[in-house]
């Protein structure tokens, strides 16, 4: 395991441009994965492993075992608290976080079934869904477009509204 100590390391900036950018997740085609649950389930997918980053002073049996089951040629850094925590998805971690090819994402093709469509919004009251299993067609858009009608008021398709939980 290589220990890396200084934030002016190429490989640690890069890792800083990926917990910190969407854009350089797309850009690169990598992105990062803290836990151990990833980091298992990741191993049962035989899903690629470029790198695993440690936080020093982390669970070493928990974290030891996790990295055991990984390819014998994934790369192994160890990282201070202060530049791990700099990097880390989340919060409080376990301490292990893998650096892992980010699978592009593949157009929707034709379905025969419902979809819900996650979109962007400012707010979450204006992510709201019609009930309704299957609207008709002239009324499909405003179960996502609209915002939740007054109490009381039933929507355009008669059926309560339920809020999509974000």
């Amino acid at each position: 395991m290589k220990l890396l100590t200084s934030d002016s390391n190429p490989l640690f900036r890069r890792w800083l441009r990926l917990a910190s950018s969407p854009r350089a997740v797309r850009e690169l085609g990598q992105t990062l994965a803290e836990g151990l649950h990833l980091a298992q389930a990741i191993v049962q997918s035989q899903w690629p492993v470029i790198a695993a980053l440690v936080r020093r002073g982390a669970h070493e049996e928990t974290i030891d075992g996790a990295l055991a089951q990984l390819p014998a040629q994934t790369a192994c850094f160890q990282l201070p608290a202060l530049l791990y925590d700099r990097i880390s998805p989340v919060e409080r971690g376990i301490g292990l976080t893998l650096l892992i090819p980010a699978a592009a994402a593949t157009p929707p093709t034709a379905s025969r079934e419902d979809l819900i469509y996650w979109m962007r919004s400012r707010t979450p009251s204006t992510s709201v869904r019609c009930c309704e299993p299957r609207p008709p067609p002239e009324s499909r858009m405003h179960c996502a477009a609209r915002r939740r009608p007054p109490p009381g008021r039933p929507g355009p398709c008669a059926r309560p509204w339920a809020r999509i939980s974000a």
